[in-house]
This record gives C-alpha cells, sequence and structure tokens, in this order.
C-alpha cells in the first residue's frame, strides 16, 4: 500500500473502532440492549480480518481506545479466530 492509502486505512478502521467502542459504552450504560453489541460483532470481524487490519489493531488501535473495549475485541476475535473463513496465513 502506498503512504496515502494507508493514511486512508488508518482513518477509516479509527473511526470505525471510535464507533464500536461507542456502542460497546452504550451498552455498558443500558443504553442499547444485547442484541446491537452482538449485531456490532461481526463489522469488528471484518474490519481485522486482513492481515495488515489486524497488524493496525495491534499497534495503532489498541493505543486509541479504552482498556475494556480492547479486551472485548480480542475476545471478539478469539471467538471467531477457529472459525475465520476471510483470510488465512496458510
Amino acid at each position: 500500500m502506498s503512504d496515502a492509502e494507508l493514511m486512508l486505512a488508518d482513518a477509516f478502521l479509527t473511526a470505525a473502532f471510535i464507533t464500536r467502542q461507542n456502542e460497546y459504552f452504550q451498552y455498558q450504560q443500558g443504553i442499547l440492549d444485547s442484541e446491537v453489541l452482538h449485531s456490532a460483532k461481526h463489522p469488528i470481524i471484518l474490519l481485522l480480518s486482513s492481515p495488515t487490519a489486524r497488524r493496525w489493531w495491534n499497534t495503532e488501535g489498541k493505543l486509541m481506545v479504552a482498556d475494556s473495549f480492547e479486551e472485548y475485541v480480542d475476545d471478539v476475535l478469539k471467538e471467531n479466530d477457529q472459525r475465520s473463513w476471510w483470510f488465512k496465513d496458510d
């Protein structure tokens, strides 16, 4: 990816994960129900399906979110890794 493409990807992923984090905290505060939170798992999985996006999460994304949301995302990814179909390292 070019530098410009990397900057666009970073901006997109940042916006997407700030939105997911807001949903997570709204659920924690009782504003959203568990069905809405559960439906937000799929975008997290898709957004972090590629090796490039996963590197972004591990090096940049985790720095800009709350610890509890970081743990939630990591748990969602662990849950899904056994079913992952999008990208395979093999």
